[in-house]
């Protein structure tokens, strides 16, 4: 199957590509957050782990509607360095990202975690590659993608490890919850493996409300709607509960419309 692909250059958009830089010097323990709300743009974030640092960046897309944005992201993560990265597609109509990283030293550990948050007839495309070229390094790849309406969601992930990569950890898994007969997903997870001494696994799972839960819910007293809707919002918490800054979770669980209450 041909992968699905937004934008293929630049000259679809006008004006100069917005730069953003993110970096934890050695030994440093960093929070950023970057909210994407300018639409018509092509952003370009670099993103850069220091020996021994822990870096964690949060980047939220959430242009207006009926907007498209194009955002590349370049990972860099250097010797004992860790950096959590979570990268949520939330608002206009069309909007492509592609996340590069890569190890520069042992002991480097990425954790991605991506949300495609797809309703109306919005169309989000995710590609996501980390590369594994040094010994002892490891990576964990999550992406939870939730189809409403007309729309469409893309992920295409890879995880590459060079003949010299040994004893190297990579993990991939994609989780599609399907809400609507018309949307569509994608799933396009990819090992690429060059040395025999590693763990490794990839995999991709598309569902829809589960019917037994639903009537679970329903038993203890909780209408059709209010069942529905916990299990919804408990998909899209789960992606986004990685997020150490709980003053930043909350505001996001609040645009994604995830509500901390008592059902009835």
């Amino acid at each position: 199957m041909k992968e699905f692909i937004l934008f293929k250059n630049s000259a679809d958009f006008s004006g100069t590509p917005k730069s953003v830089h993110f970096r934890a010097l050695a030994g440093e323990s960093r929070f950023h957050f970057q909210e994407v709300r300018e639409a018509g743009a092509v952003y370009e974030i670099e993103i850069h782990a220091a020996p021994e640092s822990s870096l964690e960046v949060v980047v939220f897309q959430n242009i207006p509607e009926g907007s498209r944005v194009w955002i590349r992201i370049r990972v860099a993560v250097e010797a004992e360095a860790k950096l959590n990265l979570i990268m949520i597609q939330n608002g206009g109509e069309n909007s492509q990202v592609e996340i590069d990283s890569t190890m520069l030293g042992k002991g480097a550990r990425i954790e991605l975690r991506g949300l495609q948050n797809a309703k109306k007839n919005q169309k989000f495309s995710i590609r996501a590659e980390v590369l594994h070229g040094i010994p002892n390094t490891s990576s964990d790849l999550q992406i939870w993608c939730a189809a409403r309406d007309d729309s469409r969601s893309v992920f295409s992930g890879s995880v590459r490890i060079g003949k010299g990569a040994h004893h190297t950890e990579a993990f991939q898994k994609n989780r599609n919850l399907m809400l609507s007969r018309r949307a569509i997903v994608d799933s396009f997870p990819k090992l690429f493996i060059e040395n025999d001494n590693v763990k490794c696994s990839h995999g991709s799972s598309t569902s829809t409300l589960e019917p037994d839960q639903l009537y679970y819910l329903q038993s203890r007293g909780i209408s059709a709607d209010s069942a529905e809707g916990m299990m919804i919002q408990g998909f899209l918490r789960e992606a986004v509960s990685g997020i150490s800054d709980q003053a930043c979770r909350e505001e996001i669980q609040s645009k994604l419309g995830i509500l901390d209450e008592e059902w009835a």
